[in-house]
This record gives structure tokens, C-alpha cells and sequence, in this order.
């Protein structure tokens, strides 16, 4: 019988590494719930200044006849209409159903980003 002997040293084999991804402005990989999570947001936050506007243009008393503040009223409405009732308005002109539904807007984005930051720190 033949034995052989290794001539040499063997050569290393380099440890399997993980598929590379595609890393974000901090420097972190990127995860596809997290940028979903940060568009979500960033929708849910313009929704937000447009009721806040609903509200100013109602504080300012704008002529709801005009087209720009009809087509905001029109728009916003199916998110302010929820808070309809819940604070008497009195004799001021402040439309707290618009602050409301802003302020729940944004708490709503705000637990859809911690819910996404969440999932990541998980997958990670």
C-alpha cells in the first residue's frame, strides 16, 4: 500500500459569510419591514399636516367656498370625522376634531415606527 503524504501546508478555508445587504444612511443593514415602517410613517405624518392645516384654515376662518380649502376639508375629512362631537366648540373657531385626529395620526405613525424598530432589532 501507498501512503501519501501531504506535501505542504493545507490550504485555509475561508468560513461561510452571510449574503451581503444593502446598508442604510446610518450604516446598519437595511431591513424591508423598517423602510416599509419609514414610508408608513412619512404618509401618516403628511396626513398629519394636512389636518393640521384643516385646523388652521378653520381657526383662520377660510372660506370653505374656495377650491383649495374645499379640496382640504373634502380630503381630510374621512380622518377628522371620527373626533366629530368629542369637545363642544362653544364660541371659539377652533375645530378640535382636526387637532384630534392629528394628534392620533401622529401617535399612530409613531407605533408603526417603534413596531418596525422592534421587528428589526428582532430579525437582527
Amino acid at each position: 500500500m501507498d501512503t501519501a503524504e501531504p506535501t505542504g501546508d493545507p490550504t485555509p478555508v475561508a468560513p461561510p459569510t452571510a449574503p451581503a445587504t444593502p446598508a442604510g444612511p446610518s450604516g446598519r443593514p437595511t431591513r424591508t419591514g423598517t423602510v416599509m415602517s419609514h414610508y408608513v410613517t412619512l404618509l401618516i405624518g403628511f396626513l398629519a399636516v394636512l389636518v393640521v392645516l384643516r385646523a388652521a384654515a378653520t381657526i383662520l376662518s377660510a372660506n370653505p367656498d374656495q377650491q383649495i380649502i374645499a379640496v382640504l376639508y373634502r380630503f381630510t375629512d374621512p380622518f377628522v370625522r371620527p373626533f366629530d362631537g368629542i369637545f363642544p366648540s362653544g364660541d371659539l373657531a377652533i375645530d378640535w376634531a382636526a387637532l384630534v385626529s392629528a394628534g392620533a395620526l401622529l401617535l399612530v405613525g409613531a407605533l408603526i415606527r417603534a413596531a418596525g424598530r422592534r421587528a428589526a432589532e428582532l430579525s437582527a
